[in-house]
């Protein structure tokens, strides 16, 4: 069974308590963390870290409503439950596609619906798939920062800093990367757009959000700057 990554930001206690203990009686393989303001989680949060998030709408600060606003501009694909006393943000949650707009005292069917449906959803969501001995691994395309070819093996670096290393070549699996956000940038790396931090002109390479640099072939570099140019333009578009 697929393991769920689910975080709950949430400033009360009791509330958390809560719906923590509905998400454990589900029959699931879930792992789930819990941020106490929606700051403490823009902080560390980034794209494919977590599957599910349950945000609160009024909290100190920074509401759920702003911290949905601003995780929007990184991230298109997380699934949102928004929490809440109150309807009132009911339109504001559409407008910032969340997959549910829940009512508090967060009822139990609630709960188990998001649940099967966000695990359905990363079972068919589109993924690498690479032998590693006799084992058939399937790393889901958001959590790949990028892929580099050493020798015969290739070293697949994803977001939590786990790297899968495999036997193989590029040219082998980058047809599995076309129509999503990946860019052939070097004969060594194939690099995922939608985790690059910056463009470093002078040194010719891409910094990653984890702050590893992917070195870009330099008859290719403008061709590879404008492919992440465009990568940008398309996401502003869409918010």
């Amino acid at each position: 069974m697929e393991q769920l990554n689910i975080c709950i930001c949430e400033d009360n206690d009791r509330d958390y308590e809560t719906l923590r203990a509905l998400i454990d009686k589900e029959e699931a393989n879930t792992v789930c963390e819990h941020y106490s303001s929606a700051e403490d989680f823009l902080k560390e949060y980034y794209p494919g870290k977590f599957d599910l998030l349950f945000l609160d709408i009024y909290m100190q600060s920074v509401t759920g409503i702003e911290a949905l606003e601003r995780i929007r501009t990184v991230d298109q694909n997380l699934s949102v439950v928004l929490v809440t006393t109150s309807t009132d943000f009911a339109l504001e949650s559409y407008r910032l596609r969340a997959m549910r707009y829940v009512e508090k005292p967060v009822r139990e069917e609630d709960v188990s619906e998001v649940i099967q449906f966000c695990l359905l959803k990363k079972e068919s969501q589109p993924h690498l798939e690479v032998k590693s001995g006799y084992n058939k691994l399937r790393i889901p395309f958001d959590q790949i920062l990028y892929v580099e070819q050493k020798g015969r093996n290739m070293s697949i670096c994803q977001t939590d800093d786990q790297i899968i290393r495999v036997s193989g070549k590029l040219d082998d699996i980058q047809s599995q990367f076309e129509g999503e956000t990946f860019f052939r940038c070097h004969k060594s790396y194939i690099v995922n757009l939608s985790h690059i931090r910056s463009v470093d002109s002078e040194l010719q390479t891409f910094v990653m959000t984890n702050e590893d640099c992917v070195h870009i072939r330099r008859e290719s570099f403008y061709k590879a700057k404008h492919a992440y140019e465009d990568f940008l333009f398309d996401i502003a578009q869409r918010v």
